[in-house]
């Protein structure tokens, strides 16, 4: 299957960049870890959104999600603010629901994350 979305550069020049990296951080980390684990395949794949999207190198990436909180309060505040950021931009909101959706099938689907996952598209659909 060809990936419409690879290497996008996501957001180009958007001015919110760096606030919707760290929220993705957020929505990301919290999809991810819905099943109690962050395998490889998965750990890949972040790898590769964040450097393909936002310039980061490996450690970077590792350093800002090492760093970022996803507790309910912050991923329920992330989820409402990228909403507020990208509010009609649907086109971003796709390719965002895609990069995550490819991050959590890499290595088969847990219920746990598609529930996350759904949610996510709940919020960004609105």
């Amino acid at each position: 299957m060809i990936h419409l979305f690879q290497d996008s550069e996501l957001l180009g020049l958007h001015e919110n960049r760096d606030e919707i990296k760290n929220i993705l951080a957020v929505l990301i980390i919290k999809t991810v870890l819905a099943d109690g684990e962050s395998t490889k395949k998965e750990q890949t794949k972040v790898l590769e959104f964040f450097r393909a999207e936002f310039n980061l190198s490996s450690e970077e990436t590792v350093s800002l999600l090492n760093t970022t909180s996803y507790d309910d309060k912050e991923y329920t505040k992330a989820l409402t603010r990228l909403e507020e950021i990208l509010n009609e931009d649907d086109s971003i909101k796709l390719k965002i629901m895609n990069h995550i959706n490819n991050i959590i099938i890499c290595d088969g689907c847990a219920d746990e994350e598609y529930e996350v996952f759904e949610t996510i598209k709940i919020y960004l659909a609105a």
